[in-house]
């Protein structure tokens, strides 16, 4: 009886390793992905501050035009 529950601890113990090996291989995945989202987020950042500053620009632009040439507003 000690034969087949060593073969079958064995067994187990095995299957834990690689479950082990896997959850460690996602959790590094994982962190490589919050990394790029980070890296992503910045850049949406950067992108949104330069949209806003044209914006504010072409607006002032528009003000600017409409003031000094009524005829185009």
């Amino acid at each position: 009886m000690l034969i087949p529950m060593n073969s079958l601890t064995q067994e187990l113990q095995a299957h834990y390793d690689e479950v082990q090996r896997q959850l460690q291989v996602t959790l590094d995945q994982y962190g490589i992905a919050q990394r790029k989202l980070q890296s992503i987020t910045a850049e949406l950042e950067e992108i949104r501050g330069n949209y806003e500053a044209v914006c504010s620009l072409s607006m002032q632009g528009l003000s600017t035009a409409s003031s000094t040439h009524p005829k185009y507003t």
